[in-house]
């Protein structure tokens, strides 16, 4: 729902910019964070040349 592109009626479009934008932020953020997190990057061993 984060991405969804387009709403079909204006009721449900006003109710997802109000309802929904602040935990699409919440949302937004904490993606942001695990980002830059850099235990969460897995690290692959670099390939030998053959």
């Amino acid at each position: 729902m984060a991405l969804t592109q387009k709403v079909s009626n204006a009721v449900e479009a006003a109710y997802r910019r109000s309802d929904l934008f602040e935990k699409r932020r919440q949302m937004m953020d904490a993606w942001a964070r695990y980002c830059a997190d850099d235990d969460a990057v897995v690290r692959f061993p670099a390939r030998q040349s053959a």
